[in-house]
C-alpha cells in the first residue's frame, strides 16, 4: 500500500524511526503500546498530535514553511496569524 505521507518519530540523532504511522494519532499509539507492555503508561489520554506537537500553530508554521511544502498534494496550507 503506497501512501502520500507517514509519520515517523525518531529519537534524537537516531536514524530509525522508533514509531510509525499513518496517522499522528497511529504513531503516538505505538508509542503507548511500548511504554504499557513495560508498566509505564503516563501519557495514555493525550491524542497523537499534541504529543507529536501538530496541536501547536508554531509548529505547523515551521513544517508549512519547508522546502517543498508548497508541493504537498491535497494539503491546504493552515491560515495562521502571528
Amino acid at each position: 500500500m503506497v501512501t502520500p505521507w507517514q509519520y515517523d518519530v525518531y529519537i534524537d540523532d537516531e536514524s530509525t524511526p522508533v514509531a510509525t504511522g499513518y496517522t499522528a494519532s497511529g504513531a503516538w499509539k505505538s508509542i503507548l503500546e511500548a511504554f504499557t507492555s513495560k508498566g509505564l503508561a503516563g501519557f495514555t489520554n493525550i491524542g497523537g498530535p499534541k504529543m507529536i506537537g501538530l496541536a501547536d500553530y508554531r509548529v505547523l508554521k515551521a513544517i508549512e514553511e519547508l522546502p517543498g511544502a508548497d508541493q504537498c498534494e491535497g494539503y491546504n496550507k493552515m491560515q495562521l496569524i502571528d
